[in-house]
């Protein structure tokens, strides 16, 4: 039987793997957006620095809406539409060939639908559990995403896969459960259940004791990877999802910056 570290490892087609996050600037409906210069500007930014991304070997994309803050809980039409509007259009004018993804922060069910409407064949979100965030309080939409997923005709064991936040990254889970226990708890779901986690590099003892207990599922960096701690860390991960540290200065909401991503593609290329 084939398990989720496997399917992801296929698709990807390494073991061991990079998710280079492209961060749009504000979408229309969001505080930050540049109306005067509007989805022109959004398009454009995230054709740039995904550019960037590919010529320098990454090994997937993940698209995300980061610079939407203070986030949904459900994000409105007009940024789920804008979404999707520029995921085509970059995945369409650049060609991409390689997987790409999709966070659109707090909202898990909007991922699947522009996964659904763009051929991303990945997520990252929180599918499970009760958060406390600086937006609020927000419950994650398991039931609404896994019957969606099966209505449009995916299998649980097809894409879009699905990597769940394990920890508290985007908030305090209330459930009170800790990374370990939750993932032992979703990795029992066979009909409905996450296919990779993402975790903080923070506590590697908690790391080590997921990939123990559910060593089926792959376990990707959730944040945090650099220059300097990329090639000890991948020693213990499948992979990273890495933003600033490709970014101009190291700042979040910064452009691409394509010295920086080739220093960390070349550190990359050097683990076995």
């Amino acid at each position: 039987m084939t398990t989720n570290k496997e399917r992801i490892a296929k698709l990807m087609g390494a073991e061991k793997y990079v998710i280079a996050c492209a961060h749009f600037i504000p979408l229309p409906g969001a505080t930050g957006y540049d109306r005067e210069g509007g989805m022109k500007k959004v398009i454009n930014r995230a054709l740039r620095d995904t550019k960037i991304l590919l010529d320098n070997g990454v090994t997937s994309i993940m698209f995300v809406n980061e610079a939407d803050i203070p986030f949904y809980e459900r994000i409105p039409g007009e940024g789920l539409a804008a979404f999707a509007t520029v995921v085509n259009t970059v995945v369409n004018e650049l060609n991409i060939t390689i997987p790409y993804g999709i966070n659109s922060i707090n909202d898990a069910g909007a991922g699947l639908c522009i996964a659904n409407a763009t051929g991303a064949t990945f997520l990252r979100g929180n599918f499970a559990g009760v958060l406390a965030s600086n937006q609020g309080i927000y419950t994650t939409q398991a039931c609404d995403l896994f019957r969606k997923k099966a209505n449009l005709g995916m299998k649980q064991e097809e894409p879009p896969y699905f990597f769940h936040n394990l920890g508290s990254d985007h908030g305090a889970d209330l459930t009170g459960r800790d990374p370990l226990s939750m993932a032992k708890s979703l990795a029992m779901d066979i009909y409905a259940q996450p296919h990779g986690w993402a975790m903080g590099p923070e506590d590697l003892d908690s790391v080590k004791a997921v990939k123990k207990a559910t060593p089926e599922f792959p376990v990707v960096i959730s944040k945090s990877t650099n220059h300097e701690n990329l090639k000890p860390l991948m020693e213990i991960f499948d992979g990273t999802i890495v933003a600033s540290s490709m970014h101009e200065d190291g700042k979040l909401f910064a452009q691409v910056d394509a010295d920086r991503t080739k220093r960390f593609m070349d550190i990359f290329r050097t683990i076995k």
